[in-house]
């Protein structure tokens, strides 16, 4: 994670850019069931996070000018959560190379309660995606009960996305996970599509 510092940089940057990726990440209307309201948004320039702090795929995300942005969503009629995070690269593969490390760099649920206790990675198949990592993690300790977290992590061409599909219980199905990531997906191949911002090796 960035520390104080780190993400008021992180603020300075083109705000072309960042209405480029507001436009490719979710809104509450895009989401199944109805009933969702957005309860968090954060935003931040591509390539500050510590991990890649002084590497090549950092310098070169940094170079792009692109904009990170963060959401969070909840479901007024049920115990699902969600939040979707974008991060564009500066090159296609350096984000084939990020998708099986964004969640360790990703930005981090300020409302989060309770301690993991079982983690997993899990093989599923995204249509409209080049490389895909997904991963389940159960916690406890919250006030709420024990909770269900489906991560799915994919990248469009130079554009990561991770999902975080959760809820105090048993958890989402993969199948619902899986149809929001294809939604996703195909949102962000939209917006890219007239070649703006589109970037490849």
């Amino acid at each position: 994670m960035m520390n104080e510092f780190q993400y008021f940089l992180a603020q300075r940057g083109r705000r072309t850019e960042l209405r480029k990726s507001l436009a490719m990440t979710l809104e509450p209307e895009e989401l199944p069931g109805g009933n969702w309201l957005m309860t968090a948004e954060r935003s931040w320039r591509s390539g500050y996070i510590v991990p890649v702090w002084n590497s090549e795929v950092a310098r070169r995300t940094r170079a792009a000018g692109g904009f990170a942005t963060w959401r969070e969503f909840r479901q007024s009629t049920s115990a699902h959560g969600l939040w979707a995070q974008i991060s564009p690269y500066g090159l296609a593969s350096d984000a084939g190379v990020a998708v099986p490390r964004l969640l360790s760099m990703s930005y981090k649920n300020p409302n989060f309660e309770g301690k993991e206790t079982e983690a997993k990675s899990v093989n599923i198949s995204i249509r409209g995606v080049e490389h895909t990592y997904a991963e389940e993690r159960n916690s406890i300790g919250s006030s709420k009960g024990p909770s269900n977290t489906k991560y799915v992590v994919a990248s469009v061409l130079h554009v990561v996305f991770l999902l975080a599909c959760y809820e105090y219980g048993s958890g989402w199905p993969w199948s619902e996970v899986i149809s929001i990531a294809e939604r996703q997906a195909a949102k962000i191949r939209s917006q890219l599509s007239d070649g703006s911002g589109l970037t490849t090796d």
